[in-house]
């Protein structure tokens, strides 16, 4: 029987993502103890992990929308779109919306926004687990 790698608490957070209780077609919450909430994708048989927190305002990601065909995750509160694979900015749907204010205000400058991502982890996967890296280790 192979022994299970033991993991540094310097190194990873103390709770693994069981993967066998993930769905591909929503986001899915999780506690990686010591008050670290993530959200997990699966986005046809690879796993992404962010931050459960939207860069923007800070609602919870787990709350939000996730487009598996378009690998999008929506923010629940303002609709901000990120990439499932990096977290990167996909869209704001807001822009379409107030689209008509560009030219009646010269304070509305939606191209000066700051640039959102979501904080992505890494992992290593061990028996049925990701186990997950805390930020600034390799």
């Amino acid at each position: 029987m192979v022994q299970p790698t033991v993991r540094s608490s310097r190194e990873f957070f103390p709770r693994p993502i069981e993967l066998s209780g993930l769905d591909a077609a929503k986001p899915n919450p999780r506690d990686l103890g010591e008050g670290m909430e993530v959200v997990a994708l699966l986005r046809g048989g690879t796993l992404s992990v962010f931050r459960d927190l939207c860069p923007h305002m800070g609602a919870a990601m787990a709350e939000g929308v996730y487009d598996a065909r378009a690998e999008r995750l929506q923010c629940p509160w303002h609709g901000y779109r990120f990439h499932a694979g990096d977290g990167g900015f996909a869209e704001n749907p807001n822009d379409k919306i107030f689209a008509c204010m560009k030219g009646l205000y010269a304070s509305y400058k939606p191209e000066k926004a700051p640039e959102l991502r979501l904080t992505a982890f890494s992992y290593e996967i061990e028996e049925g687990r990701a186990w997950v890296r805390r930020p600034g280790t390799k």
